[in-house]
Parts: C-alpha cells; sequence; structure tokens
C-alpha cells in the first residue's frame, strides 16, 4: 500500500511539474506572440500621420476636399498656385465637381503602389496616381487622378492635378 501511495504522490508530482512546464511555455508562448505582433503593418500606418512621402501628402490634399469638405486643410498640402485656385470656392465638394467632375457621397483615397519606385530615380518632382472609389446616389464609382507634386523647403506639395490618366474618349 505504500508503494502505490508513493507511486500517487510520484505521478502528482510528475503531473505538476508537467503543468508547470506547459504553463511556462505558454507564457512564452504568449510573449512570443506580443513581440512579434510589434513586427507588423502597424508603423507605416503610423507613418501616415506626417506629410514626409508624396502618397501622404496627396491622399491628404484629397481628403481635405471629398472627405472633410475643407479648402483651408487642403491648402497645407498644395502649392500657392493650387491654393488662389482653392480660394475661388466655398466648399470642397464644389471644387472637386467643378474642376474635376467628382462627386460621391461616401469615398475612399488610396495611393497605387508602383509611384514610389519612379520617384526614386528623380528626387524632388514625383507624380501619383490615385484611385478614388466611392458611391455617389447608391451607385459604385471609381475613377483615378494623376498627381504631380514637388519638394519645396522639405515639404511635398500638390502642385498640378490632372485627369483620369485611363480614361477612354469617344471618337
Amino acid at each position: 500500500m505504500r508503494q502505490s501511495r508513493a507511486h500517487t504522490l510520484h505521478l502528482q508530482s510528475t503531473s505538476s511539474s508537467r503543468v508547470a512546464a506547459c504553463y511556462k511555455g505558454g507564457v512564452v508562448a504568449l510573449l512570443s506572440l506580443i513581440l512579434l505582433s510589434g513586427c507588423g503593418d502597424e508603423p507605416a500606418k503610423k507613418a501616415s500621420t506626417n506629410t514626409d512621402s508624396p502618397e501622404i501628402t496627396a491622399t491628404a490634399f484629397f481628403e481635405a476636399i471629398l472627405v472633410k469638405n475643407d479648402l483651408e486643410l487642403a491648402k497645407k498640402f498644395s502649392d500657392s498656385s493650387i491654393d488662389r485656385v482653392l480660394d475661388g470656392y466655398s466648399s470642397g465638394k464644389q471644387l472637386a465637381r467643378t474642376l474635376w467632375n467628382m462627386s460621391f457621397d461616401t469615398v475612399e483615397i488610396n495611393a497605387e503602389d508602383n509611384s514610389r519606385n519612379v520617384r526614386e530615380f528623380y528626387g524632388e518632382d514625383a507624380s501619383v496616381t490615385l484611385i478614388f472609389n466611392g458611391m455617389k446616389d447608391a451607385e459604385a464609382k471609381i475613377t483615378f487622378r494623376l498627381i504631380k507634386l514637388k519638394q519645396i523647403n522639405g515639404k511635398w506639395q500638390v502642385v498640378e492635378i490632372k485627369n483620369d490618366p485611363f480614361a477612354r474618349t469617344e471618337l
């Protein structure tokens, strides 16, 4: 009987050491997961709050106009020639509808990824293609604009907006 009790105590101590090992392994796995989750794409999202790239500046310019309807905010992302054009309009929605034939109820603005490679060769000048994916009167609309930017005093600024580079014209 003593032998079976000793055997039971040994099994209990073995199982509690296994639980402790699993607990330690779980803690290590959890800590590893937390540390590795810091290596994801989150830093790129945090970087989108500054204007250190032409893609971010172009997107912020159009978000100010189309989403926030704030022309004064848009002026922070453009040069003086664009500022004078913005001064001629009372709202961002009016400006977009009149100048660029762009009217959205809701819109999502994204920069095309291929623009970055071209910018590396030209330094202070950049061209960014923006994709506008939105809704107008319950109908989906997608349009593109080519945005020319220039780095002035270390800050990217919108200097020109070109119509949809992929649009087809009727003959």
